[in-house]
């Protein structure tokens, strides 16, 4: 656990504004999914909508001056009840079709923190919680974080009581859950890495689904992943798009391939060329085997 964590001169910071990078934003087209608890109360009690849906960022530095401020949630109470919110920082997981979740661990928790710790928000009004990241993510550049705020709503009468904190996927006895991935990463490492391959296309194949491309994230932050497939047979060639989606550290993502059923590819072995575009343009040859088109009933 990092401790002593110091604010920035506000004036300096301000100053320094103009050199300091950050972007924050929502999923686009689906390419994620995220799971949150429902309420476990009685309808309309007590209720919340929390918004985004999704906070990434970029964060800058000039000198010793970092960029903190990961970004801003806005909790409205939906319910009958007046309400004490409070959020929890865990480590994110991502299963192989792009669910994310939070996990059992929380060593994100070290370099995120939430402001204020809890609020009270009575029925029809709303209230904002603060994200903020530890300096040293900007300042060192070597990895980003990928967590799940779990934001947390329960009875005012019942105020911070028993089973506040509990981990993701426990039950409480009236309460709700809401969960807001949090993805950080320093503005500039891709330019300052040592020129590692971060993004892996590990295999392809196809089955109910489809035809499909399994890539890895082996890089130390999150990844928004796009590109092109390329095949070639006899004098013919076609490529198909790979779907923008987000891989986090560490996770493989399958990704379905759309129109692999109008190329009409002949049996046997093939050569494909996978170009992924994320941090860095990567390269990679796969061998695809087919006995009819993939996709074709």
């Amino acid at each position: 656990m990092r401790k002593g964590w110091k604010p920035a001169a506000r004036v300096l910071a301000l100053l320094c504004a103009v050199a300091l990078l950050a972007s924050s934003g929502h999923a686009e087209g689906g390419a994620v999914q995220f799971v949150s608890s429902p309420s476990s109360g009685q309808p309309n009690d007590v209720e919340i909508t929390v918004a985004p849906s999704l906070i990434q960022a970029e964060l800058g530095s000039f000198l010793w001056i970092a960029q903190t401020e990961v970004g801003t949630i806005t909790v409205r109470n939906t319910g009958r009840l007046p309400v004490t919110v409070v959020g929890e920082f865990r480590d994110a997981v991502q299963d192989l079709w792009g669910t994310v979740a939070a996990g059992h661990t929380d060593m994100c928790s070290s370099l995120l923190r939430v402001e204020p710790a809890s609020l009270m928000v009575a029925p029809g009004a709303s209230g904002s919680m603060r994200i903020r990241a530890h300096p040293s993510v900007a300042l060192e550049k070597k990895s980003g974080v990928a967590a799940v705020l779990s934001v947390t709503a329960r009875p005012a009468s019942r105020g911070l009581s028993a089973g506040v904190g509990l981990g993701p996927g426990l039950g409480t006895a009236v309460g709700t859950r809401v969960c807001v991935p949090v993805l950080v990463k320093p503005a500039g490492m891709r330019r300052t890495g040592s020129g590692q391959t971060w993004l892996a296309a590990k295999a392809i194949g196809y089955g109910p689904e489809g035809v499909w491309l399994d890539v890895r994230n082996v890089g130390p932050v999150y990844a928004w992943v796009s590109g092109k497939v390329e095949v070639r047979w006899a004098e013919e060639r076609a490529s198909i798009p790979v779907p923008l989606s987000l891989v986090l550290p560490g996770c493989t993502r399958r990704l379905v391939l759309e129109g692999w059923a109008d190329l009409s590819l002949p049996e046997g072995e093939h050569e494909v060329v996978v170009r992924l575009q994320g941090e860095q343009p990567t390269t990679f040859a796969l061998n695809f085997a087919t006995e009819a088109s993939p996709g074709r009933p």
